[in-house]
């Protein structure tokens, strides 16, 4: 009897055990949110090469990424841009202006696949737009001027591959690669004032792609 209640204990005791391994701690807070901020900009100076003419790239041009996490797979947002205006001068007289506006987004998909208690990997899909517009305004006298615009527009999709490397239970880094197909309009354009009869204007359209090397280096923050 003594062994019968004694056997009887253990397997209570082990199962119990048992139990509290495999059932999650539900009081443990959940993190679906995750902000992430790009700092490869910091290792740019590093590594100069890639263009985007070259169909080679070190780093994207998103700067704030969100994901929405359910279950193994996050809903993701990605923005990014960039605005600068510079200034030629001759003796405090303005000879020419050249500015730069590039806005950038995507929205996309990730699915995870748990690797260790370190590392996650993830995959997924980006639908993809940006807006590029590049001025450059000079003058010949004080009356007279030229006008330079070009802009640029693409609508595309990034399949996409990344790796996670967990810091603390609210921090992570990681690092991304992924392959753009796009298509893209461009628009140039040059005026004279007064105007000319050199005037011009052209459009150019077509399919680009661009290869992003897992080189970025993005901070995740769950909030």
């Amino acid at each position: 009897m003594k062994k019968l209640i004694a056997l009887l204990s253990l397997l209570f005791v082990t199962n119990h055990t048992f139990a509290q391994k495999v059932h999650p701690d539900t009081t443990k807070k959940e993190f679906k949110n995750i902000v992430g901020l790009d700092a490869t900009w910091m290792v740019r100076q590093l590594i100069n090469s890639g263009s985007p003419s070259s169909g080679y790239n070190y780093y994207s041009p998103y700067f704030i990424s969100y994901r929405r996490i359910f279950g193994g797979n996050a809903v993701r947002a990605q923005i990014g841009g960039m605005i600068w205006t510079t200034e030629s001068k001759t003796n405090d007289t303005t000879r020419g202006i050249t500015s730069r506006n590039n806005y950038y987004f995507t929205l996309g998909f990730e699915h995870y696949k748990y690797l260790s208690k370190r590392f996650t990997c993830y995959f997924g899909i980006d639908l993809t737009t940006s807006y590029r517009e590049y001025k450059t305004k000079g003058w010949y006298t004080n009356t007279e001027y030229s006008e330079q615009i070009q802009t640029t527009s693409d609508y595309g999709f990034t399949p996409l591959l990344g790796l996670v490397f967990e810091i603390t239970s609210r921090m992570s880094v990681a690092t991304e690669t992924g392959y753009n197909i796009s298509y893209q309009t461009s628009i140039s354009s040059t005026k004279r004032y007064p105007p000319t009869i050199w005037d011009t204007k052209k459009s150019e359209a077509g399919w680009i792609s661009s290869f992003y090397a897992p080189a970025s280096i993005i901070f995740r923050f769950k909030i």
